[in-house]
C-alpha cells in the first residue's frame, strides 16, 4: 500500500517523504526503515504526544525522484 501511494505522488515536486510513529510501534517503524525512510528525531507532537519522526530523502541517490519510486516498486 505504501509502494503505491508513493508511485502516485508527483515525483517532480515532491523530494522528500515524512511521517511519525510511537516510539514504540517496532513494528510501524521497521516497515517505514524498509522502504527507504530513517529516523531523523525523537520530539513531541500532535499536543504532546512522543513520535519518531522519520524521513525518506528521494533525491540521495542522485537519481530522480521518479526513478526512484518506481525503483522501490521493484
Amino acid at each position: 500500500m505504501l509502494e503505491e501511494a508513493e508511485r502516485l505522488l508527483d515525483t517532480d515536486q515532491y523530494y522528500y517523504l515524512m511521517c511519525t510513529i510511537h516510539p514504540d510501534n517496532q513494528f510501524s517503524r521497521h516497515n517505514m526503515e524498509i522502504h527507504g525512510y530513517e529516523v531523523k528525531r525523537t520530539a513531541l507532537c500532535y499536543g504532546g504526544l512522543p513520535r519518531c519522526i522519520l524521513l525518506k530523502d528521494l533525491t540521495e541517490s542522485g537519481k530522480s525522484p521518479a526513478q526512484v519510486v518506481k525503483s522501490n516498486k521493484q
